[in-house]
């Protein structure tokens, strides 16, 4: 225990002495991970404050036990809007049918950051702000081949396949995700709620701290949370992007759709299956995809 206290120690030192660039280079400590975490859940608990409703008592309320007024712990954004689904079904124990606004807004951000990590690796390759071309790569692209020259898909293929899948799937949640914060930090009487509430101070301060202690790589599942570090920059930013989600949004569906087609996903045919198994792989892959929705935002409804 000692010698880890020791490591510690010496990294936070070396933290206040280098320059801010260098701090990823500091050893990855369960100390420094815990430190993400909990500034993570600090954020969180202004996010709960300033998107859901108020907590529902512990107990029965009655004549000698009267609710007790806590509307003061939440801003007023959950009366002016509220989640829905295409087809307005929210389903059961979900963010969106308990008006957890909070939690979608997290896995919104979470979402849009690896969207953004993604395009900024991508364009190291040469790529411009965006990807817009999906599922390239030569196995997707050849697809099982003709009749007369079928082609058995190897295991690299698959690899292939399985990556060009996963970089459309990541490109569409954040398109998709774009939209939904959009639309939340931008409606009318958001944005005053939120000042009205204490404001993005305590939040902008806690993501601060995660970037300049060089967190993001000692607390990876957190290191969303640096979008936050300026919301005013964060909201320009998403103003000017929201214009390419879209076009980015259907490029993704068509190219997946494509692969679906492609690689005869929905086939039962026996002969095909035994020549090509790694269909099925292929097939419940693509499905994932599914899970890449988030809710529109929409009025309050009067009840």
């Amino acid at each position: 225990a000692s010698h880890l206290y020791r490591m510690e120690f010496e990294d936070l030192s070396s933290i206040l002495i280098m320059p801010a660039s260098a701090v990823v280079g500091v050893s990855i400590s369960p100390l420094r991970r815990r430190l993400g975490e909990f500034i993570g859940s600090a954020i969180r608990f202004y996010l709960r404050r300033f998107f859901n409703p108020v907590p529902l008592p512990l107990t029965t309320p009655s004549k000698a036990f009267p609710p007790k007024d806590l509307s003061f712990a939440r801003s007023s954004v959950h009366e002016i809007v509220e989640m829905a689904v295409t087809g307005g079904n929210s389903g059961r124990d979900t963010a969106v049918a308990d008006g957890s606004i909070s939690s979608v807004f997290s896995s919104a951000l979470r979402q849009i950051y690896d969207f953004y990590q993604f395009n900024k690796e991508k364009q190291k390759e040469g790529t411009g702000s965006f990807v817009t071309e999906f599922c390239v790569r030569q196995a997707s692209r050849r697809g099982l081949g003709t009749k007369d020259s079928p082609i058995v898909l190897s295991d690299h293929d698959l690899n292939e396949i399985l990556v060009d899948i996963d970089e459309a799937h990541i490109s569409l949640a954040g398109a998709r995700a774009c939209k939904f914060m959009h639309d939340l930090l931008n409606w009318p009487g958001v944005t005053e709620a939120i000042q009205n509430s204490g404001g993005w101070g305590k939040v902008e301060t806690y993501a601060k701290m995660f970037v300049g202690d060089g967190l993001e790589h000692a607390s990876t599942e957190e290191a969303f949370w640096t979008l936050l570090e300026d919301i005013d920059a964060f909201i320009l930013r998403l103003d000017k992007d929201v214009a390419y989600t879209s076009k980015i949004e259907q490029a993704c569906q068509d190219r997946l759709r494509l692969i679906w087609t492609r690689f005869r996903c929905g086939t039962k045919k026996t002969s095909v299956l035994r020549m090509n198994p790694k269909i099925t792989v292929i097939g419940e892959h693509l499905r994932e995809g599914k899970k890449c929705v988030f809710p529109s935002i929409a009025k309050v409804r009067p009840q």
